[in-house]
């Protein structure tokens, strides 16, 4: 057996003879995943072109590949991460079974002495057939830390299966989604069925993630749509895509990565529109029965602790994530970091604070400037706000009414949305948007250079609302429509679209049926909009008051 070498040359990855040994290594390492293959791999190198390989390589004395672990590192930060980085659900090295009690201890030691880490490497979600012992003991046990995590599987029973098909309330939401439109469910099998659907997809996914755990994975990454593309298109039996439709309009997918006996949970997306049906668990219901049908043992929901897999999760095992720090000193303080938020998680929990809303004041807290602050303390000293209510009856609106591009209920729009000072960032405008999609509330957004230049809400019956201004509720009359919560970008004020959103708004609610109202508010010290309201023919008609001064509060309207 030779020395392990560090191979950095792509090309030598590349090679045909090389990719020939990898697929052989790949077929006789009983832990391998999709994501240690060349396919996977050379196509990740191919879209992620900021990282260079750092390829450690062990061969016999025939020439044959005994083990490999792919490594990248990144050429402006020097982040080092193993070859697919975030996109990888599972990051591992492959040996043949003689070699794996030894090989990654010594690999890991002959990586670090030829490239020294400035931040911590992550090896994540490590299967649990792969042998740790030697990292554990070896040179690196003082800076190493492991991380266990619980995996959810929805192992396939195809008689649970058939009997959660049969319970009425799955029928009930099946028949409802029916009455939308023609339902069906597809498996896609080529690149240009995935794209005919990606971008719908991709909001849905995007939005919801972003509302739940305050992270964006196609908009912080521009490469992640067309590596999975063109993934697909190359290497089409690696994936398991399908999608749930209504009249050829996704409402449900799932792209699933094909391993040796599950299928791998990569995306899940669904559509907030029909929350009420629960399209994402109907989705899940007929992929597993797709899998029985296809003698498919499992679907992997993968790690990461969503309560939503765990809902669905039969069975569990358990993966491994390494950490390798730069020094003992740097592993010490993460872990007190991390004692320290575990307590704080803990803590919330026990008060029924969800993970998401801590993540939010957290960020918050950290986004709040100094004026801000200022202004804050400033709303402690005494003031009077105004809000007034203005309304048109559906014969009155119909006079100033004009459609117009505005576009209605875009996902993608929502998520072009650049914060500024006062401003919600995009976690809590995400996460607002899509609790008022799952409402049955409808957006109406312009977007100009590619950026959300001015959105507004309108809520089709609303019977009562707190008015967040003053602190207090009001009634509407009944069948009233109402338009609310709107929004410019700074840099685009003034350019008319606060009365174009409202006239293509009014133009809808004349196919509201019974609606005999449209209401809206403003604050009366906003002179601009008030002027807008007013010349668009909104009569006037009466204000809620509240007065504060130091936690004291007094209501009244007129």
């Amino acid at each position: 057996m030779t020395d392990i070498r560090l191979e950095r040359d792509i090309c030598v990855l590349r090679d045909n003879a090389f990719v020939a040994k990898w697929q052989t290594l790949m077929s006789l390492c009983e832990w391998a995943t999709p994501f240690q293959s060349p396919q996977y791999i050379l196509t990740w190198f191919n879209h992620y072109q900021d990282f260079s390989p750092l390829a450690l390589i062990q061969e016999d004395e025939q020439g044959q590949l005994s083990a490999l672990l792919v490594m990248a590192r990144h050429h402006i930060s020097g982040r080092l991460v193993v070859a697919g980085d975030h996109q990888a659900e599972y990051q591992c090295w492959i040996c043949r079974k003689e070699h794996q009690d030894v090989f990654i201890s010594l690999a890991l030691q002959k990586l670090l002495e030829n490239q020294p880490l400035i931040a911590p490497l992550r090896i994540r979600y490590i299967p649990s057939r792969v042998p740790l012992d030697c990292v554990k003991t070896g040179a690196l046990q003082d800076v190493v830390e492991f991380v266990t995590h619980k995996r959810p599987l929805l192992k396939i029973d195809s008689e649970e299966i058939e009997n959660s098909f049969r319970k009425k309330s799955n029928k009930s939401r099946f028949n409802r989604l029916k009455k939308h439109g023609e339902l069906s469910f597809k498996l896609l099998h080529t690149r240009t069925e995935l794209e005919q659907y990606l971008d719908a997809i991709i909001a849905q996914y995007d939005l919801r993630q972003g509302a739940n755990n305050n992270s964006f994975p196609f908009l912080e990454d521009s490469a992640k749509k067309a590596f999975h593309l063109d993934l697909f298109e190359s290497y089409p039996n690696m994936f398991h895509n399908t999608v749930t439709l209504i009249d050829n309009v996704p409402i449900a997918a799932h792209i699933g990565v094909v391993g040796r006996d599950q299928i791998h949970l990569a995306i899940l997306a669904h559509s907030p529109f029909f929350a009420d049906h629960s399209p994402g668990k109907l989705h899940i219901m007929q992929l597993s029965r797709d899998f029985a049908e296809n003698n498919i043992a499992c679907l992997d929901l993968t790690p990461g602790g969503d309560l939503w897999k765990e809902r669905f999760a039969n069975d569990h095992d358990q993966v491994t994530e390494i950490r390798i720090y730069p020094s003992k000193a740097t592993r010490d303080a993460a872990n007190a970091k991390q004692i320290r938020l575990n307590r704080m998680k803990s803590l919330a929990g026990n008060v029924g604070i969800s993970p998401s809303t801590v993540r939010v004041v957290l960020s918050t807290m950290k986004k709040l400037t100094p004026r801000q602050l200022f202004t804050r303390l400033g709303n402690m000293l005494p003031r009077t706000v105004e809000m007034r209510f203005y309304r048109h009856t559906p014969e009155s609106a119909a006079r100033v009414a004009e459609k117009s591009d505005v576009a209605v209920n875009k996902l993608a729009d929502m998520l072009t949305y650049r914060s500024g000072q006062g401003l919600p960032d995009l976690c809590q405008f995400s996460s607002q948007c899509l609790n008022r999609f799952e409402q049955g509330e409808v957006s109406y957004s312009i977007r100009i250079d590619g950026v959300l230049a001015h959105c507004g809400w309108m809520i089709k019956y609303q019977k009562e609302s707190l008015v967040s201004e003053i602190g207090a509720s009001y009634c509407f009359p009944d069948n009233s429509a109402v338009l609310y919560d709107f929004c410019s970008d700074p840099e685009v004020r003034g350019k008319g679209l606060y009365q174009k959103t409202i006239k293509h708004m009014l133009a809808d609610t004349e196919r509201l049926a019974d609606a005999k109202y449209v209401y809206i508010s403003v604050r009366a010290d906003n002179k601009v909009s008030r002027h807008v309201i007013e010349k668009l023919g909104f009569e006037y008609q009466e204000s809620l008051f509240r007065f504060s001064c130091l936690g004291f509060e007094r209501h009244w309207r007129k």
